[in-house]
């Protein structure tokens, strides 16, 4: 109890309420866990638990944090084995992004293929293309477009993940790139498309102007880059961006117009642009994970299934309070080479 009060104090309520469930020796409790943290709080209790602890000492933590926590604490969630991921995804290409639901008939599986399906069109691939794949997950894209195009294009992928690499080897026999795709160096004007899927969120504000320039270089000339991620919808109060550290130390999402500015700058033209409910998948993905927590606590032990339910029901309330929002981006580097207007 005096560990609580202490990590309340430092780091506020809602953080210190949810390192205790982590902590916790007992799995929690599926449906009263969604139901304490999705449920209506009054404006008072809001502003308290979003302005606590004070936007500058929040500052000051996130900058004494190294940067490096950001891809360890990456690394940590993707060492555990596959079959855990499993469990929760979609089962027939195992996607680790925003779905498309059509209704709350829609499948998680239907939603996950119309997803690939609006995606592929973005990339929209010919005969011969070669695409590289920037956080590939456990290649559910790579799966889907070998399927759509058979023979037809060649797929690079780089991932911070051994555990995802061996997985999308074994199961596709693509050869992926283990490392991190924001300091990786691109050979110049190799890639027909380009396109990221539920990765973009990982990227630093500070770093997105200077690997975006770097991917318009990547790119051939006509070449397309493809993203969907969350961006920042508004901005994100003390409490919540302290409550991401508990889950991926330096998480800070980026606005649409910061990203499509630093696109634009490097020499991208906007061509599509479109947004999606991020708050369906979530809920897909956490009433999977508490159907299937006695075999999830047997691969991951209590504490990661306790982190896991945790990071899927407040990313829906993240959602849902409007702090964030899934974008899909199709830019197109200029078919001359040159600079975009």
């Amino acid at each position: 109890m005096l560990d609580l009060l202490k990590s309340g104090l430092r780091y506020g309520p809602v953080y210190a309420v949810c390192q205790s469930a982590i902590e916790s020796e007992r799995p929690l409790d599926p449906a009263s866990t969604w139901a304490f943290w999705t449920k209506p709080r009054s404006k008072l209790i809001k502003l308290f638990v979003e302005n606590y602890p004070p936007a500058p000492i929040v500052r000051r933590i996130l900058d004494a944090t190294p940067s490096e926590r950001h891809r360890s604490d990456l690394d940590d969630y993707y060492k555990m084995p596959a079959e855990f991921f499993m469990l929760w995804l979609d089962r027939k290409y195992a996607f680790c992004s925003c779905a498309q639901f059509s209704n709350q008939a829609t499948t998680l599986e239907d939603a996950q293929i119309r997803k690939a399906e609006r995606i592929l069109g973005m990339i929209d691939p010919r005969a011969g293309d070669r695409l590289l794949e920037l956080g590939c997950g456990w290649g559910a894209m790579i799966g889907y477009i070998r399927d759509a195009f058979p023979g037809g294009v060649s797929t690079d992928a780089i991932t911070n993940s051994p555990t995802q690499a061996n997985f999308i080897s074994s199961k596709y026999g693509v050869q992926v790139t283990v490392g991190d795709f924001i300091e990786h160096e691109y050979p110049p004007e190799s890639y027909d498309r380009i396109y990221s899927m539920g990765a973009w969120e990982h990227v630093p504000p500070r770093d997105v102007a200077p690997l975006v320039r770097k991917l318009f270089g990547a790119l051939k000339p006509g070449g397309r880059l493809v993203q969907q991620f969350n961006c920042a919808e508004r901005q994100q109060t003390p409490g919540t961006l302290l409550l991401n550290q508990l889950f991926f130390t330096g998480l800070e999402f980026v606005s649409r117009d910061e990203q499509v500015t630093a696109a634009e700058a490097a020499g991208f033209v906007l061509l599509q642009e479109r947004t999606n409910d991020y708050r369906p998948t979530w809920k897909a993905w956490y009433d999977r994970l508490a159907e299937n927590s006695r075999a999830a606590i047997q691969m991951v032990g209590v504490r990661e299934y306790n982190r896991a339910l945790l990071l899927l029901v407040l990313a829906w309330k993240m959602i849902d309070e409007g702090f964030a929002r899934n974008h899909q981006f199709c830019f197109e580097k200029p078919s001359d080479g040159r600079r975009g207007p």
